[in-house]
Parts: structure tokens; sequence; C-alpha cells
């Protein structure tokens, strides 16, 4: 059963269509019908069928005198080149990062003196 909003026989054609095709995936039926409900709800907000707010604009229709009059802290920075694209995020807490730093110089304290008790112990022979 398509989403209640859904009148037209073009988007309860659709609606069919993505849920037959889900289930050919082998999505369950209540994940199909969630999938194909989504689907046909976005596309309906896009195109102006819903009641709500008014289907937002693309980048490439924004005029850039609109752009020009925001401040430069509002604006939005450019993305870092330096990260790969794999790289862990920069969401880590400060305790976690002092964790991090007291385990890593902890083992190195405990490398170094395990290693000079090494080189002592063999000073002595």
């Amino acid at each position: 059963m398509p989403p209640r909003g859904v009148k037209s026989p073009k988007r309860q054609r659709q609606y069919a269509k993505i849920k037959q095709s889900a289930r050919k995936r082998g999505a369950s039926t209540g994940r199909a019908e969630e999938l194909a409900a989504r689907v046909v709800n976005k596309q309906r907000s896009k195109a102006g069928e819903t009641k709500g707010p008014a289907k937002k604009k693309s980048a490439a229709k924004r005029s850039s005198t609109k752009t020009s009059a925001k401040s430069t802290s509002r604006r939005a920075k450019p993305a870092r080149s330096t990260r790969s694209a794999g790289a862990k995020s920069r969401g880590r807490t400060t305790a976690a990062k002092t964790r991090r730093k007291s385990s890593s110089s902890s083992s190195r304290a405990k490398a170094s003196t395990s290693r000079s008790r090494s080189k002592s112990s063999r000073s002595k022979k």
C-alpha cells in the first residue's frame, strides 16, 4: 500500500516497482515497503507535490550575490586535502587523547627501563 499522500497513478506505479525490485534483491516485505515509501515521498517532495515547504533549490540555481553577501565566518570552509579518504575523524575527546598519550608514553618508559636493565646486567658480567 503506497504512502497516504500518494494519489496519482504515476506514484503508485513507482511505489510498486521499487517495492518489487527491493523484494528481488532480498529485502523483507516490510523493509521493501519502507524503502519504496521513502523514495516515493522524496520524489514527491522534490517535485513540489507535498504540502510541506517548497522544494529545495540546487546549488547551480542559487544566485552568487547571496553567497557574496554572507560574512566570511558564516561560509563553509573548504575541505582539507591532507587527510586520506580512510582517515579517522577529529571527534576524539580530550580524555581519549590523554589516555592514548599516557599509555604510549608509559609503554616507552617500560621499554627503556627494561633495555637499561639488560645493559646493566651485561656490563656486570
